[in-house]
């Protein structure tokens, strides 16, 4: 057999209530819209709701496996291991610092009694939103990062619901680390002359 993913439609359901009954006729739509036959799987988050629709769309369906993101569960696991005040991931957190060495971003080293990652995650969401909503800078960093030959995108913001947005914020930064740099010098010409 010749396997293949499709992605048959979206839609926006913010203006409905996520129950389970919701989310169950919705998939029930779609399953029979396609065919019961052509769906192998479904893949949710882990919420209550979600877990009786998996669980409901399986007893109707047994061949349709029911399965949980696992993206979804990294995600929720880097969370907890980034809040807590000392964890497992000092040395990460501590390399991630150093290879930033951006003035814009003011390490307290007695970070005991702190919570460190969060500081690094918000220092970085400081720094992607300052570039959001200042278009000139923005357009200058983005200049820049042509000029280095940066690749993989620009900054982005933590977003709890976004599951890879913590990754991406850090990396963002780091990525754009000459251009940052760059930028912070041409900064400084302009505003303090020097």
């Amino acid at each position: 057999m010749n396997y293949k993913e499709f992605l048959y439609c979206l839609r926006d359901l913010s203006g409905v209530s996520h129950t389970a009954k919701v989310i169950e006729e919705e998939i029930e739509r779609v399953i029979m819209a396609i065919g019961p036959k052509k769906v192998s799987a479904i893949v949710t988050d882990n919420a209550s709701s979600m877990m009786n629709v998996r669980k409901r769309i399986s007893e109707k369906y047994p061949y349709i496996v029911n399965m949980c993101c696992i993206v979804h569960f990294v995600n929720l696991i880097t969370k907890d291991i980034l809040s807590k005040k000392f964890s497992p991931v000092y040395s990460s957190i501590i390399y991630i610092f150093t290879v930033l060495k951006l003035e814009l971003i003011q390490p307290n080293l007695k970070f005991l009694g702190h919570n460190f990652a969060n500081k690094i995650v918000k220092n970085c969401n400081t720094i992607s939103r300052f570039f959001k909503t200042s278009h000139k800078a923005g357009h200058v960093l983005n200049e820049i990062a042509k000029e280095y030959k940066i690749e993989g995108g620009g900054l982005s913001t933590y977003t709890p619901t976004r599951w890879t947005s913590m990754y991406e914020t850090t990396n963002g930064v780091v990525r754009l680390k000459r251009a940052l740099e760059k930028v912070r010098i041409i900064i400084r010409l302009l505003i303090f002359n020097y």
